[in-house]
């Protein structure tokens, strides 16, 4: 019996990224399994989502432009596929258009 093992070289990626009703909680789903024990991210207790994304974006595989220019589109999208209501998606577009402002 032969076994051959390949290395794995494309970083996980966020396949889904949930907040709770509570706003307290953000569940992140990656399209691997994580090791807890080497992410900082994963294995940390942010004091909000604002600490949390900054976390995110440090260790993202993307260059920190690339994370941000990313994120308002994708998670409008991620918004529309949860039925957030139009006014919920205006106020997210005008939120992300007075920060580039």
């Amino acid at each position: 019996m032969q076994v051959t093992v390949n290395q794995d070289n494309d970083p996980p990626t966020v396949t889904k990224a949930l907040a709770s009703c509570d706003r307290l909680t953000v569940t992140i789903t990656f399209s691997e399994k994580m090791d807890t024990n080497t992410s900082p991210v994963l294995a940390g207790i942010y004091e909000g989502v604002q600490e949390l994304m900054t976390q995110v974006a440090l260790q993202a595989p993307l260059a920190l432009s690339d994370f941000v220019s990313a994120l308002p589109k994708q998670y409008l999208a991620r918004m529309q596929t949860h039925g957030v209501s139009q006014e919920g998606q205006q106020y997210w577009v005008d939120l992300c258009s007075s920060l580039d402002a």
